[in-house]
């Protein structure tokens, strides 16, 4: 089902769950792929809030938008890491999407406490991110993070359940990822 290439929203995304109507963060939207696909998923009706620290991916993914007409998403620069960032609503998000950014962070529970305040209950933290131990590609600069700054799904579960998720399932990622579905 998932290629043993890149991560491929169009191929991972119909396993999470996307309905016309639904409200969804991105956090760590990053130049937009998911951000895109899911707002196909929710429609019109729906809402993606698409979020980025950098200012950067935010100007290419209003392009892919506006190339696709697409209206249905907002594109917003917040850090993360900070409890309220976001200035959503508690309980307005029916998922958040976590995919390729705590690896970057070393307030991992502050991102998830953020997510965790945003979600509806029964609403879903979908975790996608860096296998540790996951081959790397050698020349060209390589592929991925280094493995240090990866981290083990276990890992992430140890963060996640204090906060008060609930671990719903694993889905697959391919080789490079592994995927959590967390629900609230």
């Amino acid at each position: 089902m998932v290629t043993e290439d890149f991560l491929k929203p169009e191929l991972i995304g119909p396993t999470l769950g996307f309905q016309p109507g639904m409200n969804i963060a991105d956090f760590g939207c990053g130049s937009g792929e998911f951000s895109v696909y899911s707002a196909h998923k929710v429609g019109s009706e729906g809402h993606i809030t698409a979020i980025d620290v950098r200012t950067e991916p935010l100007e290419t993914l209003r392009a892919k938008l506006k190339a696709a007409r697409l209206e249905n998403v907002t594109c917003a620069r917040a850090n993360l890491e900070l409890l309220g960032s976001t200035k959503l609503g508690d309980a307005s998000q029916d998922k958040v999407m976590l995919h390729n950014v705590l690896f970057q962070s070393q307030k991992k529970s502050e991102m998830l406490a953020e997510a965790f305040r945003v979600l509806k209950p029964g609403g879903e933290a979908v975790v996608i991110d860096w296998k540790k131990g996951s081959p790397v590609r050698v020349g060209a600069g390589g592929f991925g993070p280094p493995d240090e700054l990866r981290f083990a799904p276990h890992a992430l579960e140890a963060i996640a359940i204090p906060l008060g998720f609930k671990k719903l399932r694993d889905f697959d990622c391919g080789r490079f990822h592994f995927g959590i579905i967390f629900i609230k």
